[in-house]
């Protein structure tokens, strides 16, 4: 059972292996066949323009095949370096949020991050499924989605419920949504909704407060207990 999950890059991976093996394969055909081409004319006809020809085509070929290569691997390793970061998935006894990565821009040398948040409170949480492709998690529910500067989006959990650092992004500043479609970047899909369903069952296993009933020792100042719930997690998500 896990209550957070982490982008995983085992599919950025695999692309940027197979752009590399690719690139490999097309860039070692060519060079074979120049250089077949560059022996059989040097000792047969001795052509040494066609030979300096076949050499500028194998550098090429080389040169080319490198710069691809090199460029795939620095996108995906910036590609990871950004979705590893801010596009997770928590679950809370209270909450389910879902944070993604949606872009960047640079203002005056200072790169801004753009992100994607969907808060869903257990209390409005209608239900849970993997989509028939077996690619997405569908939520279904009230959600509430907002997408901004990551540096305005940071929050801390207390008492199992995400409260946002800016007061104001507790009562407005999003989008709401009846439906969350969580991409399968996090590994298996079904596991994924397997820990929200518990996340979900955890929820309703929490105690309802009971009801104040007045006593005249009320009146009596004493120091407050701390509240505290089954697996309890305070913390700050601050970026």
């Amino acid at each position: 059972m896990r209550w957070f999950y982490h982008f995983s890059p085992v599919k950025l991976r695999k692309k940027a292996r197979n752009v590399i093996l690719v690139t490999a394969c097309f860039c070692a055909e060519i060079c074979v066949a120049a250089f077949i081409v560059m022996f059989f004319n040097f000792f047969t006809a001795g052509n040494h323009d066609v030979v300096l020809q076949m050499l500028t085509i194998i550098c090429g070929a080389i040169l080319l095949g490198m710069l691809v290569c090199f460029g795939a691997a620095m996108i995906s390793w910036r590609k990871i370096s950004r979705r590893s970061r801010y596009t997770y998935v928590d679950i809370q006894p209270k909450t389910l949020i879902y944070s993604a990565y949606a872009g960047e821009y640079t203002v005056w040398g200072n790169k801004v991050i753009i992100r994607d948040i969907y808060y869903v409170p257990f209390e409005h949480f209608s239900g849970v499924q993997v989509a028939p492709n077996g690619k997405n998690v569908i939520v279904t529910g009230r959600v509430r989605h907002y997408c901004m500067n990551s540096d305005n989006l940071g929050y801390h959990i207390k008492d199992g419920e995400a409260v946002f650092d800016r007061e104001l992004l507790n009562e407005s500043g999003y989008e709401s949504l009846e439906s969350l479609r969580i991409p399968s970047v996090f590994g298996n899909p079904e596991r994924l909704c397997r820990s929200i369903a518990e996340g979900r069952a955890r929820f309703e296993e929490i105690p309802a407060p009971k009801p104040y009933v007045f006593k005249e020792a009320d009146f009596i100042r004493r120091r407050a207990k701390p509240r505290t719930m089954p697996e309890d997690f305070n913390y700050s998500r601050k970026w």
